[in-house]
């Protein structure tokens, strides 16, 4: 649970199923081996303890140029949690930046290298920037999304796009500052031609 008490241990290839109960507020689990359901106030944690990897099979993110390809596979930890000022229930991955940084998916293997450790360090810092100040969407209990921040797909992803993963180890750490402190670094993936400023866009 959230105060890190083991309630349950899932073993591999094993499916549980998780929920949250809006008339008890509660968030649940059906034991797999069907000796009971654990309910709980506080939000539910899964820890990935043997480098292993979830596949969320209630979540299917298909893309159209290839029906065999579903980005619902994740190795970071899980924490299932509702949020009131959405009134839904997340699905949260809590994993370190760098492995973030290999299922980012805002460039492809094809790209040169340079640029993609380019786009490494930007999305690395945007990241740190929203880590450090926490505001962006902390009423929802987590600090990028995988759309509206930066595309992210997680461990397929990763895996389809290796040179990717080359780029974040070749930058490890790298980021951009400006009077030591972390800049917002945006970035966009369309263009006219002409990079607006800051101010253009955001007023």
């Amino acid at each position: 649970d959230a105060n890190g008490t083991v309630l349950y241990t899932v073993p591999a290839g094993v499916e549980a199923n998780f929920f949250y109960d809006e008339a008890r507020e509660e968030n649940t689990i059906d034991k797999p081996d069907g000796t009971g359901t654990i309910r709980k106030s506080l939000y539910l944690q899964l820890k990935n303890i043997n480098d292993g990897m979830y596949t969320i099979t209630s979540y299917h993110n298909i893309p159209s140029y290839n029906p065999n390809i579903d980005y619902n596979d994740f190795i970071g930890d899980l924490e299932i949690r509702h949020n009131n000022s959405k009134d839904r229930t997340w699905v949260i991955e809590i994993l370190p930046v760098e492995e973030y940084l290999k299922g980012i998916q805002e460039t492809t293997n094809y790209d040169r290298i340079e640029y993609l450790k380019t786009m490494s360090v930007a999305a690395r810092t945007y990241a740190l920037y929203h880590y450090d100040r926490y505001t962006k969407h902390a009423d929802e209990f987590f600090h990028v999304d995988s759309v509206y921040d930066q595309v992210y797909k997680g461990h397929v992803s990763a895996l389809i796009f290796p040179r990717v993963g080359e780029a974040v180890e070749a930058t490890k750490g790298i980021i951009a500052t400006y009077d030591d402190k972390v800049i917002v670094a945006p970035y966009f993936s369309r263009s006219d031609g002409r990079t607006r400023s800051f101010k253009e866009v955001w007023k």
